[in-house]
């Protein structure tokens, strides 16, 4: 609760009221008499204040204690009466209570507060509600309001009304009684016979459309507003009888539609139609007299009605409107108008029509030599050239039989009367349109605004002839507007590189110009004789088309002889395609087998490599044939796949089948494979699975180790090594060339700037490829990177590219632009989602990755696996039994050094080679809107990786043994909505109970020696539910005992039966000799 705010006071009143209220306290002269808490934590203040003289004022104050703030004061003071705003006995009595609670002496936190007023009113409306219910079950919806208009003889309507049923009805003498009643839902007798509470549900539909038409009416009444919120009614005045304009007359005729009203003391209908009127024009002396039906015209700005013999007529939409002006004049009740012989002929023009339309009009038979003479424009065009001046111009005229005026003297003709004003304005209107200055009589356009011309020629004319008669002088006949010229293009393939020809029946220098025109989004093109070329929807627009994508200048096209890479094929002959019915192309033989190869990949004759240990599947195949399509044409490309659908043995069949080929041929191919640290040995790994064929020189190790490696490379197949190694050792690369080079997780050189991407660009070879998930993450730029290293020059330098593709798409000012780069690297580009490829994929995937260990972590697990191997070969066979938990340990102690040796070695500094592999997949996983189960054994591990997600600004969720069941059940039900990616879970706390099939990711960071509990936390995604295809990633470090319990996995179902049974290693497991066989390190 907040005291009094005195600086919001400060600046309420004078200063000088200020100083003399803080003279009033100082002199002690206030006494509190009540403290009183309202509703909505109000606090109202009463005192005595003793003012001048010793006179005592009763003084109050109200504030709210939510703000501080003062929100009402009052004082039988005289300055209180007579000045707006509080005055010094309200300021002195704040101040006052500002004091007390300074000092603490007063206390407002526990005072007793009243119901909210606004609560209250809904509690006192309710419980009327419910006695209306109980009480007064028969009045609801049957209660009527029916007008009773009345209409002067000065045509002024107004209404009052009748309250009750069917039965009895009582004239409602207050309608501010009637709004008050209802405001408060109160009970109210009108009579004998009528007796109710007063709730909207009351009324009938209609009764309540009327009832808030008189309440809208008495809330903008402001006098009536201020009365109303007196506080004694019996001062307000009656109001009995509403004024109607016509406005409010036509929103009651809506509500009333249909229904008999009381007019004075008719019944009259409404009805929708027309009536039946009389007019008359006759001759009277020398004079003429115009009779108007008897009727009265009520209308607002869009409906209009006539009441004629008793009945409201609803006028349609179309109503003549100069018919309702004339009307509108019989509301002074006069109904003949005198119109003298000389203004006939302009009261024909103007109104005898719409009158005609709209009553029977009896005319006098002479009546019709007044009419107007139909009035036809005319244009007149011609070009005038001479030494002075170089203009298009127009003369208009509306000819009236022998009359013929000048449009530009409309305003200037005192015969304006009798011209058809609204005609010839629409002329001179769609003139101005097209001409841009005009003269005394004419209007022209300079011979130099070519823009003008062009669109007075192309659409104005034919405008104007719409309006009138069109005449043109033979130069203007002479203006044409063409056709773009017929562009042949001639396209071949000669020594690896396209020949374009193109030719048309323009000059270089004249078509140069016509495409600079298109260009600059001209709908023309001016020749050098005057006459136009019409740019839009023509050939030009495939000529600009190419000159865009292939950064060709409109001097080289115009030229007509071009020479451009082989790469652009594709591109240019979808450009072709795409405007076939505006170029006759000719494409020779070798182009359009480019062509027929790339557009049917799927019936090559490339078949999947004998030596493969693997079926490919459906897409797979495909994905391998797209991959030799490319290679044998020359160009590169980028396999973007979805995680999991087997990018890399694509691309092993594909070398496979290109070592294969060449051994047959006696030619030796050679293909370096760049790819993240964290999964060399992965690489490595299934190359010897699925083409053990193939021979694989992995460049890892010390310097000296690698440049060894380096040096022997040429009597491998494979050349495998990292990003990161490679970048140290590009110098030794220098001297090689490579028939094939292939990045993985090609977003490793999204960056062109960085030095992996410059290395990996830097290297010689013919075709390149690249395997990503996610070929665009952020931005159009790492798009350019990776073409930039597939066939440099594609997209251009980034500058160029940057101006041309990238600002504007990402501004998406301009989706041409996109749709011209999507037609340069669709055909480069081969990606396919697992939703795809749903029916070719088993429910789940599973792989193996390997990560080899390096520097302080390899040494850590060599030294403390050598010995447990001494501590077994010290032992007798009967030791080695007893020594089961012991034994446990140390291999737990292992596999946890396999995880990160931070958890054994609280001072470790060094890396974590699956830790690294484990933020790759994480990465690659998340870029591709998958989310991910992490699942360890050892929840210090799942600590660390916590941490290192947070350090990526990554959310995850975790859950462990020590997770309750409430806070397990939030998770996963936040996990399965949310758009957080990760969810680390402990093995024994995530094993079962849990549905997690948001994720389409597993990674087991550790294996578990039961195979059966492992599968069982794969299943918390993979399970009844699960619309998506699961992809399982096994964590392992090479060559240690974790890829020793992967190889025993294969051959048990269950390896607890083998090793471990309930915590420790049974008595029948195998022998001493065989134990520290499997501690062993494998050999390379």
């Amino acid at each position: 609760m907040k005291n009094i705010n005195i600086d919001g006071l400060r600046y309420r009143v004078y200063p000088d009221t200020f100083r003399k209220a803080e003279k009033i306290v100082k002199s002690n002269a206030i006494d509190i008499i009540s403290v009183e808490g309202l509703d909505d934590n109000l606090i109202m203040i009463c005192a005595e204040v003793q003012g001048s003289y010793d006179q005592p004022y009763d003084t109050r104050i109200i504030y709210d204690g939510d703000t501080g703030y003062l929100e009402r004061n009052g004082c039988n003071c005289e300055a209180f009466q007579k000045y707006y705003g509080p005055c010094k006995h309200c300021i002195a009595l704040a101040l006052h209570i500002h004091q007390k609670q300074i000092a603490h002496e007063l206390d407002v936190s526990n005072l007793k507060y009243k119901t909210n007023s606004q609560l209250m009113h809904l509690m006192k409306q309710q419980t009327l509600k419910n006695a209306q219910t109980y009480f007064e079950g028969g009045v609801d919806g049957i209660i009527e309001l029916e007008p009773f208009f009345h209409i002067s003889e000065l045509k002024e309507w107004s209404v009052e009304f009748k309250i009750g049923t069917k039965d009895k009805k009582y004239v409602l003498k207050d309608l501010g009684l009637l709004d008050r009643l209802v405001s408060n839902l109160e009970h109210y007798s009108y009579g004998k016979k009528l007796a109710f509470i007063h709730s909207r549900t009351a009324f009938t539909k209609t009764g309540l459309l009327l009832y808030d038409f008189i309440h809208a009416y008495l809330c903008e009444n402001e006098g009536f507003n201020r009365l109303y919120n007196s506080r004694y009614y019996n001062d307000s005045p009656t109001i009995r009888k509403i004024p109607l304009s016509s406005n409010s007359l036509i929103q009651l005729l809506e509500i009333l539609k249909d229904e008999k009203i009381h007019v004075n003391d008719d019944l009259a209908d409404i009805t929708d139609g027309l009536p039946v009127l009389y007019s008359k024009v006759d001759k009277a002396g020398l004079n003429w007299i115009l009779t108007l039906p008897k009727l009265v015209c009520i209308r607002n700005y869009d409906r209009a009605y006539i009441y004629h013999n008793k009945i409201f007529y609803r006028l349609p939409d179309d109503y003549p409107r100069d018919a309702l002006d004339l009307f509108e004049l019989t509301h002074t009740g006069k109904y003949e108008y005198t119109i003298s012989e000389e203004d006939l002929p302009a009261f024909c023009s103007s109104f005898l029509s719409a009158l005609e339309a709209t009553t029977i009009c009896e005319k006098a038979s002479s009546l019709d030599s007044f009419r107007p003479v139909p009035c036809i424009i005319q244009f007149y065009f011609d070009h005038v050239a001479d030494e002075a001046i170089d203009i298009i111009c127009c003369e208009p005229y509306a000819v009236y039989g022998d009359l013929k005026c000048n449009l530009f003297s409309l305003l200037e003709n005192k015969d304006i009367l009798n011209r058809d004003v609204i005609k010839e304005g629409q002329a001179l209107h769609t003139l101005h349109q097209y001409f841009p200055e005009c003269g005394n009589d004419f209007a022209f356009i300079a011979w130099e605004d070519e823009e003008s011309i062009y669109k007075l020629i192309s659409t104005g004319l034919d405008q104007l002839r719409q309006l009138g008669e069109v005449y043109l002088s033979s130069s203007m006949r002479s203006l044409i507007i063409t056709r773009p010229p017929k562009v042949n293009v001639n396209v071949s393939l000669n020594v690896g590189l396209l020949d374009m020809k193109l030719t048309t029946n323009l000059p270089p220098d004249e078509l140069e110009q016509l495409l600079n025109s298109y260009h600059q989004h001209k709908k023309y093109y001016r020749l050098k004789n005057g006459n136009f070329i019409q740019l839009e929807d023509s050939s030009l627009s495939a000529l600009a088309e190419l000159s865009e994508g292939l950064e060709l200048d409109t001097k080289q096209l115009a030229d007509g002889h071009l020479q451009l890479p082989k790469y652009h094929s594709l591109y240019i002959n979808q450009v072709l395609k795409d405007n076939e019915a505006e170029i006759e192309t000719v494409r020779n033989y070798d182009f359009r087998q480019i062509i027929r190869n790339m557009q049917n990949i799927e019936n090559s004759d490339y078949e999947s490599p004998k030596d493969l240990k693997t079926e490919l599947r459906p897409y797979q195949k495909f994905g391998y044939q797209w991959l030799r399509t490319l290679a044998d044409l020359g160009f590169g490309g980028i396999l973007a796949d979805d995680m999991g659908l087997g990018k890399t043995v694509q691309i092993i069949a594909f070398l496979l089948a290109k070592v294969c080929e060449a051994e047959a041929e006696n030619k030796i191919i050679k293909a370096l494979i760049l790819c993240p640290a964290s999964l060399v040995y992965n690489w490595e790994s299934e190359i010897q699975r699925f083409a053990p064929f193939l021979s694989v020189c992995t460049i890892v190790g010390t310097t000296e180790q690698r440049k060894e490696l380096i040096g022997k490379q040429g009597q491998y197949d494979i050349t495998l090594t990292s990003y990161d190694l490679l970048k140290r050792d590009l110098e030794s690369y220098k001297n090689y060339q490579y028939d094939y080079e292939i990045i993985d997780e090609a977003q490793n050189i999204k960056n062109y700037t960085t030095q992996a991407a410059k290395a990996v660009k830097s290297i010689q070879a013919d075709i390149r490829f690249a395997l990503t998930g996610t070929p665009i993450e952020n931005s159009l730029s790492e798009l350019w990177s990776i073409f930039d290293y597939l066939m440099p020059g594609l997209l251009g330098s980034y500058q160029k590219f940057r101006k041309k593709f990238e600002n504007p798409i990402i501004a998406n000012t301009d989706n041409e632009i996109s749709k011209r780069l999507q037609k340069m690297v669709k055909p480069f580009i081969l990606r396919r989602l697992k939703r795809d490829v749903l029916k070719e994929l088993p429910d789940k995937i599973e792989k193996v990755i390997l990560s080899k260990m390096e520097n302080e972590q390899e040494r850590l697990y060599n030294a403390n696996a050598q010995k447990v191997l001494a501590s077994l070969a010290a032992k007798s066979d009967d030791e080695f039994k007893t020594s089961r938990i012991q034994i446990l340990a140390e291999l737990t102690k292992l596999r946890q050094l396999c995880c990160d040796p931070s958890l054994i070695y609280d001072d470790y500094q060094g890396g974590s080679a699956k830790l690294e592999a484990c933020m790759e997949l994480v990465n690659s996983a998340i870029d591709a809107n998958n989310k991910i189960l992490i699942f360890s054994q050892f929840t210090s591990m799942l600590d660390i990786i916590k941490g290192r997600l947070d350090e990526l600004k990554i959310d995850a969720y975790m859950l462990t043994g020590s997770t309750t069941k409430e806070k397990r059940r939030e998770l996963v039900d936040r996990f399965n909505k949310d758009q957080t990616p990760v969810f680390l879970i402990s093995l024994k706390a995530g094993g079962t109970g849990l549905n997690l099939t948001a994720a389409s990711i597993v990674i087991h960071y550790d294996p578990w020696w039961n195979l059966a509990a492992q599968n069982q936390a794969t299943d918390r995604t993979h399970r009844i539910g699960q619309e998506q295809i699961v992809t399982v990633y096994k964590l392992l470090a090479k060559d240690t005992i974790e890829e020793k319990i992967e190889k025993l996995q294969e051959k048990k179902a269950q390896l607890s039966d083998q090793i471990i049974s309930e915590g420790g290693i049974t008595q029948e497991i195998m022998s001493k000799s065989d134990f520290m066989d499997f501690l062993s390190v494998v050999e390379k």
